[in-house]
């Protein structure tokens, strides 16, 4: 992707019909999020076959890592969102430094957040109330994980800029490779296969781990001699950290509107534990792992929503503006629906296969999937309308709206749930929070961009 590329054509989503530029620039995403939904499938796939002691491992696992990906993922939406806007604007010499300080930043913080989780790793699981081997598991996965932790953060941070100018071709394939790695080495490092050590659940974390680098070297090549956006001069410290503090003023916020979601999926957790034990861990591991495949549809629009709405922000277009949080309720509601009827048909076989023929398992798994589907319609709607309003530039207004959202809604929900029903209780509970909050989020969008048109025109 040349220069001119990045301004004109069909990297330019400024004019034409948003719904098509949605569907355009989903599609690919589509094919990549199945990609990392297949990537995380298998690794709780093939760990669940070898004890029930594996898959409740992953489920204590799931929510850390989430929580880490949200805080190196601030960095990421920082520097889509600088891209995308600057892109918008025609600037693209600026917007190439910010390229530069954002994979620099990303890389500086992995490091730092990797030797952090080494050290206080008993801690972080202690919060949980892990104990017994899965714990022991936990912690054998972790830190292989944290060891390598800029590899495993750098590939979605040089994606999210290629697809900020519009590129949503290229960080397909490169998820694609890496789903395709992770899966072989998952087989070959879990099981000892071809001659190579058994290493547990372990292997499944080296797996990441060598995925993730060959993703990271492609990624950063099509970054640099495609989108020409990585230019790897030497950049002055004083210019490059007034650079950082820029993507941090936007990082900052979005790190903290992409933490909200793991840290209460955390507390949640840690409730479903006390409530049914190391079996409802395993079932919400199982079928968070499934719920990923349904997740596949809003997740690659959410990929495509920084260029949506960054670019034409950058070109104060604001009845685009108002119309594409219109489209993204109907089509998030609409989804959730869709995402209803399918788990009622194949939720059965779906927690069948990762049961491995544990019958507890199976029957929490089954039903974790049908009342989670009850609100995935304001899940979706959720998760697109905060990457929409930190796309807006508006990052601390959503980080602010997310942070009443779980503390005001969600937590007091399932914390309810948890008294009420227990295991059923809580699952309900969290489906009608995200119900409450995707309606009440709709509404505040709406204000919030009717302010930022009225500042504009002032």
């Amino acid at each position: 992707m040349s220069k001119s590329d990045l301004i004109n054509n069909k990297a330019d989503v400024t004019t034409g019909s948003l719904f098509k530029h949605v569907v355009r620039m989903s599609i690919p995403g589509m094919g990549g999020f199945f990609a990392i939904v297949a990537f995380n499938f298998a690794d709780t796939y093939f760990v669940s076959q070898l004890s029930n002691d594996h898959l409740t491992a992953m489920g204590y696992i799931f929510p850390v890592v989430m929580i880490l990906h949200a805080l190196v993922m601030g960095v990421s939406a920082g520097s889509e969102v600088m891209v995308s806007h600057l892109l918008g604007a025609k600037n693209v010499e600026k917007a190439q430094e910010i390229t530069v300080a954002g994979v620099g930043l990303a890389f500086i913080i992995s490091i730092i957040m990797g030797a952090l989780g080494i050290i206080f790793l008993d801690d972080i699981f202690a919060l949980m109330s892990a104990k017994g081997e899965p714990l022991r598991l936990a912690k054998e996965y972790m830190i292989v994980w944290f060891c390598s932790m800029a590899t495993v953060f750098m590939p979605p941070v040089s994606d999210g800029i290629l697809r900020a100018s519009g590129d949503m071709v290229r960080p397909f394939w490169v998820m694609c490779l890496c789903a395709v790695l992770n899966v072989i080495f998952d087989w070959l490092l879990i099981f000892g296969n071809w001659g190579l050590p058994e290493l547990g659940i372990a292997g499944a974390a080296y797996a990441t781990a060598i995925a993730r680098v060959v993703a990271m070297i492609l990624s950063l090549y099509f970054l640099t001699s495609k989108a020409k956006l990585m230019t790897w001069q030497w950049v002055k410290l004083k210019k490059l950290t007034a650079d950082w503090t820029k993507i941090l003023k936007y990082g900052m916020p979005a790190s903290i509107t992409q933490l909200m979601y793991p840290v209460s999926r955390f507390i949640f957790t840690k409730l479903i534990n006390e409530a049914s034990g190391k079996i409802g861990v395993g079932a919400i591991s199982a079928g968070s792992r499934i719920e990923y495949f349904a997740q596949i549809v809003p997740y690659s629009i959410s990929f495509a929503i920084m260029a949506i709405f960054g670019q034409n922000l950058g070109a104060k277009k604001y009845d685009r503006l108002n119309h594409g949080i219109n489209l993204l309720m109907v089509i998030s509601f609409v989804y959730g629906v869709f995402t209803v009827g399918i788990f009622a048909l194949t939720g059965q076989w779906l927690s069948t296969i990762m049961s491995k023929g544990d019958l507890e398992i199976e029957k929490l798994t089954y039903q974790y999937l049908l009342l989670s589907s009850i609100g995935s319609g304001g899940f979706y709607f959720t998760m697109l309308i905060f990457r929409t309003i930190t796309a807006l530039g508006k990052a601390l207004d959503a980080a602010i709206l997310n942070i009443i959202q779980v503390l005001i809604i969600v937590i007091p929900c399932v914390i309810a749930g948890f008294y009420l029903g227990k295991f059923e209780g809580l699952v309900l509970a969290n489906s009608i929070a995200f119900i409450l909050s995707g309606i009440l989020l709709f509404i505040a969008s709406k204000k919030l961009l009717k302010s930022l048109q009225k500042s504009d025109l002032e």
